[in-house]
């Protein structure tokens, strides 16, 4: 299968055909966390988490990233070591 840029993505998506997706190497050494995983890990709760999101206190790209299609119910990973030092600054 031939390897698509992201604007060939986004063509076939709703279509029957197959897509192979390759991460990004620079985030390969980055253990991804879940809102709740990181919620727990900084004792507090989920909902404290996304309201860091709504007040920009956790830039995209750096501290948490959206891996949804759907804009309407975001799904957040977050890089907890990032977060982290963040929180020791």
């Amino acid at each position: 299968m031939r390897k698509k840029s992201l604007d060939d993505v986004f063509k076939l998506m709703g279509t029957e055909q197959p897509v192979e997706v390759i991460p990004n190497s620079r985030n390969n050494t980055i253990d991804w966390k879940t809102t709740k995983q990181v919620a727990d890990s900084l004792g507090v709760s989920k909902y404290k988490v996304l309201e860091w999101i709504r007040s920009e206190a956790f830039q995209v790209g750096i501290h948490y990233r959206n891996i949804s299609f759907n804009k309407n119910r975001p799904t957040y990973r977050f890089d907890l070591e990032k977060i982290n030092q963040l929180f020791e600054a």
